[in-house]
């Protein structure tokens, strides 16, 4: 697992309400919260970013640790991403393919 210091410049604005993310038991959802190192529980917020000189926004989802939930930002609303790292990850599946997923974590996202 690597982990990298995230610059996002450009324009981000809120897409849609903080969702709780929750843990997975198999291949099924639980309805016990997803928790971070500190045992703070995590959510997922819907963002659209446009990075500088793109011509279109990009759907991207930040995952941010909060004791309760995070503040409900008005769609289309600028706001700001504090202390984004990207964590990479590699996984062997059942059929034994290598795999790799990312994800986006912050330490909060608030109006701009």
């Amino acid at each position: 697992m690597s982990n990298w210091n995230v610059n996002l410049t450009g324009v981000i604005v809120a897409s849609g309400q903080p969702v709780p993310m929750m843990k997975w038991e198999g291949n099924k959802p639980t309805d016990t919260p997803q928790t971070n190192a500190e045992g703070v529980p995590l959510y997922k917020i819907p963002l659209l970013y446009k990075p500088e000189g793109a011509a279109d926004y990009e759907k991207i989802s930040v995952e941010v640790p909060s004791a309760k939930a995070p503040e409900s930002i008005p769609d289309f609303t600028p706001v700001q991403v504090n202390g984004a790292k990207l964590r990479v990850n590699t996984w062997t599946d059942a059929s034994g393919k290598t795999r790799l997923s990312e994800k986006l974590s912050a330490a909060s996202v608030k109006r701009a």
